[in-house]
């Protein structure tokens, strides 16, 4: 980045930072803790769109290489080397993660061969800070830094170095307009009198979590860097040579969906075009008979048209359903004087107010659980839709047009949906969805719902575990009690059971049946994620 202008995706992580050292400061539980997944999954996301950025800019090098070696081949062999040691700061970023977690978890990559620990969310132990602490600054009380492989320190040292060797790649010039974020000195002085490094900074008793979200956000400022380097780079191919090699007419239409009563409108512009010059555009039936000149046959019709710095804008007011064509000329002044005409001819859909509300699980709402829900209005903004549901409770869920319902009694949720337009609610429909409750589970003990079965195996079992089987949704039952009967040497031996695990004494019991005795898991009762208390049928098994 150049100045001090931050961009979008900067002012993003700098809110990030601000929401990490709140958490920082405060004591936080593992369920805070656990809000770091998803700060790091953004940045990761950000990430993974620097790196698709970086590579189109390495492609539109290629391009330039091929069609003017001479003249880009310094530049590019400069865009090479930047990106290899961008993806070596990278790679060695992930590596210490690695090394981090699998230290932290006490896992090795044996048991994890695909590095799938690398996920932050796989990390079991998300508030530990002595072991990073350990291994990036080194053992509690020691007056000297750690400065080994893995540590703070060598990190801080890469990184003070991929700046310079980054910079080393520009002219004097380019240096002096360029700002990098890699920044890796140490804070001021602190109001008790203390001078903490940069190391102790980050990673000083900082647990594990919020550890691999600074060092995400460290390889977010390395891509960073790559892309404000290469686009550096790029932008000196051609800035002593300002010339166009082909003119194209373009259209962007501000939506290509409008309702009826609403207005269509796009930007019609030639692609290069000069701020200074306004076009003019012309909407009428074109015809190229003749030498190939195009011109608007019949009347032209530019009342909906209006330019401005270079570019044109047309709106026209939707009054039909289906799709509407139009075409034209849009004409720019050439440097002798002359009128060059571009054609032009695009469409847009015009139809009545529609709704799409969708179940994302099934077709159906369960009582007590978080039914995820997907609407939009095709055409309208997610922020300006509106909706409501009656015969359940509705809420926002993660992601643009997401919600959660979350249905109280079975019966029947009426999801109404209306539109903003302009501070104006307009209905778009309804959609109605059937609301049941959970199914019931299948109780199974030592895998099987009854039947023949070793004695040695059924005392192995150990409990009766109630599975929801065909159920899309992932959740959970729990044992509340079930009763245990056995028959032996001719009298019935009944035990009542809280919980689900069977007890030492029937354990025992079975152990010591012979072949043909029959088991019986009766009374089974469990309770739901929808609160409700049910019973199960019972479980028999006959020795074999």
């Amino acid at each position: 980045m150049g100045g001090e202008v931050l961009s979008p995706r900067m002012k993003m992580v700098a809110m990030m930072y601000l929401v990490l050292t709140a958490l920082l400061a405060m004591n936080v539980s593992k369920d805070i803790l656990d809000a770091f997944i998803i700060v790091n999954n953004g940045i990761e996301n950000t990430n993974e769109n620097f790196e698709k950025k970086n590579l189109t800019a390495y492609s539109a090098f290629d391009k330039a290489k091929m069609n003017d070696a001479t003249k880009v081949t310094p530049f590019w062999n400069k865009a090479q080397k930047v990106k290899s040691l961008a993806d070596a700061l990278d790679i060695h970023i992930d590596e210490l993660k690695l090394v981090l977690i699998f230290a932290t978890d006490k896992v090795t990559e044996e048991d994890n061969p695909e590095r799938d620990s690398l996920r932050l969310k796989h990390v079991a132990a998300k508030d530990n800070y002595d072991v990073p602490t350990h291994i990036m600054i080194g053992e509690p009380g020691k007056s000297t830094m750690n400065k080994g492989q893995w540590s703070a320190n060598e990190l801080k040292l890469m990184i003070a170095k991929y700046h310079d060797d980054l910079l080393k790649l520009l002219s004097p010039k380019m240096q002096s307009e360029i700002i990098l974020s890699l920044d890796t000195s140490d804070p001021k002085k602190k109001k008790d009198g203390s001078t903490p490094t940069w190391e102790d900074d980050n990673f000083y008793h900082i647990p594990i979590s919020a550890v691999i979200t600074i060092l995400t956000s460290i390889q977010s400022n390395v891509r960073n860097a790559e892309s404000d380097i290469v686009s550096k780079l790029l932008s000196a191919v051609s800035a002593d040579d300002f010339k166009f090699d082909t003119l194209a007419a373009r259209i962007i239409p501000k939506s290509s969906y409008v309702f009826l009563g609403e207005d269509y409108e796009a930007e019609i512009f030639v692609a290069a075009f000069n701020t200074t010059q306004d076009p003019v555009i012309q909407i009428g039936k074109l015809d190229t008979v003749g030498g190939g000149l195009a011109m608007v046959e019949g009347s032209v019709d530019s009342s909906g048209v209006s330019t401005k710095r270079g570019s044109g804008h047309y709106k026209r007011r939707a009054s039909v359903e289906g799709e509407v064509k139009y075409e034209g000329l849009i004409s720019i002044k050439k440097p002798n004087g002359d009128m060059q005409p571009y054609m032009f001819s695009t469409s847009y859909i015009v139809a009545k107010p529609s709704l799409t509300v969708s179940a994302d699980k099934m077709n159906v709402f369960y009582v007590g659980l978080d039914n995820p829900v997907s609407i939009s209005v095709p055409g309208v903004a997610h922020d300006k839709v509106k909706p409501r549901c009656n015969g359940a409770n509705m809420r926002k869920g993660k992601g643009k047009g997401k919600y959660i319902v979350k249905p109280t009694k079975a019966g029947k949720a009426i999801i109404s949906v209306s539109a903003d337009f302009d501070g104006n609610l307009k209905p778009m429909g309804k959609a109605e969805f059937r609301v049941k409750m959970i199914p019931d589970p299948t109780p199974l003990v030592a895998g099987k719902p009854g039947g023949l079965i070793s004695r040695n195996k059924l005392a192995a079992a150990g409990a009766v575990t109630p599975i929801m089987k065909n159920f899309d949704f992932d959740v959970y039952a729990k044992m509340v009690s079930f009763t245990l009967t056995i028959l032996v040497d001719g009298d019935l031996v009944e035990e009542k059971i809280k919980g689900g695990r069977v007890n030492a004494k029937m354990t025992g019991l079975i152990k010591k049946l012979s072949r043909g005795s029959k088991v019986y898991y009766e009374d089974i009762r469990v309770s739901m994620p929808d609160g409700t208390k049910r019973p199960l049928s019972p479980v028999i098994f006959k020795i074999r």
